[in-house]
């Protein structure tokens, strides 16, 4: 498939045919294709933050294609985090991640105070108080 869309750096479109072959929704389940479409969002589009967060998932879980790689998670989550738009759908449970990584270790030296403050940030700093 080719879409016209992605000239204009509109790669949304790589995204939802990339869900869609993750979960076989409409389509023959498909860990290679997905791979593929979040890869080639990414490279239209290095500012696509859903591709990324997407990417970051299938590393985080593993699967058949791609083998569970929390480094390739941290890469992804950090720039989702770093980088993104609080508005994006996936900020939150990126910081979520993040803590989890941090928190239990998973590819990195366990460091409880960065995980409680990617925690802050995933429920908004702004309902912790001072």
């Amino acid at each position: 498939m080719v879409f016209k869309s992605h000239r204009a750096g509109n790669t949304h479109l790589y995204g939802h045919v990339a869900k869609r072959y993750l979960t076989g929704s409409g389509c023959v389940k498909d860990e290679q294709k997905a791979l593929e479409y979040l890869n080639k969002a990414i490279e239209v589009n290095a500012r696509d933050y859903t591709a990324h967060f997407n990417l970051a998932e299938l590393y985080f879980e593993g699967g058949e294609v791609v083998g569970q790689d929390y480094a390739k998670a941290l890469e992804h989550y950090s720039i989702v985090a770093n980088e993104a738009d609080c508005e994006e759908p996936c900020y939150e449970e990126t910081f979520r991640r993040l803590s989890k990584i941090y928190d239990k270790g998973l590819g990195v030296t366990p460091d409880p105070l960065k995980a409680f403050e990617y925690l802050k940030k995933a429920f908004g700093e702004w309902e912790w108080g001072d």
